[in-house]
Order: C-alpha cells, then structure tokens, then sequence
C-alpha cells in the first residue's frame, strides 16, 4: 500500500524515475527487460533517460507485465504501482475465469489453498 506522502513523490517523479525505481525493485538491468520484452536495450535507456516522450502502449503494456505493475501508474505515478498487473498467459485467464464461476466458499478455500502453496 502506497502512503499519500509517497504518492506524491511518485507523481513528481518522471516516467523514466518511476520505471528505473521500478527496475530497481524488481532487480532487473536494462539489458535483461529489454530482452524480455522484444525491444533493445537502447529503447529501455530512452525510457528511463526520458530520451524518449513515453513509452508506446505496446511497450507499456510489456513493461507492465514484466515489471508486474500498474502501467498507469508508471504513466502518472497516482496510486498503487502494484495494485494491478496484467493477465498475460493463457493458464492465467483460464484460472480467473475459473475464479469468477465460483461461489464465495469456494473462492475462499482457493485462496486458502494458494496463499499455501505460494512461495514464502
């Protein structure tokens, strides 16, 4: 949970600080998310250099995912930067849905059984 006092740090950061501290949180270089998300390493040093404007949505939307975070807030820095992530393989969207058909019993037996198996 994101405090107001560093919200509002978040939002004067730029897109390029947000992504970097984002980087950095999840101990990644440059040269390994770009790797990962199909672009160069030279794109990624534009983004968080603010070489670049902002990222185009489709690099977005892979930042996000690989950086597990909320790719609004990588745009303006309101809110959570890890309350949202996207559903990005198809195991993913079978279980949510899966999830969604379910009485609230059962909902709370999965999370049960998952918050178990989750590594600690």
């Amino acid at each position: 949970m994101v405090t107001k006092s560093e919200e509002g740090i978040f939002r004067k950061m730029s897109v390029g600080d947000r992504v970097r501290w984002l980087m950095e949180v999840r101990e990644i270089k440059q040269t390994e998310l770009a790797l990962k998300i199909g672009i160069g390493q030279a794109a990624i040093s534009n983004i968080v250099t603010d070489s670049s404007r902002k990222p185009s949505a489709p690099t977005l939307i892979a930042l996000s995912a690989e950086l597990r975070c909320n790719p609004q807030w990588v745009l303006d820095g309101e809110g959570d930067p890890f309350r949202w992530a996207p559903i990005t393989e198809q195991s993913q969207v079978d279980l949510l849905n899966l999830y969604r058909g379910m009485s609230e019993e059962s909902r709370r037996v999965l999370m049960s059984v998952a918050k178990n198996l989750a590594p600690k």
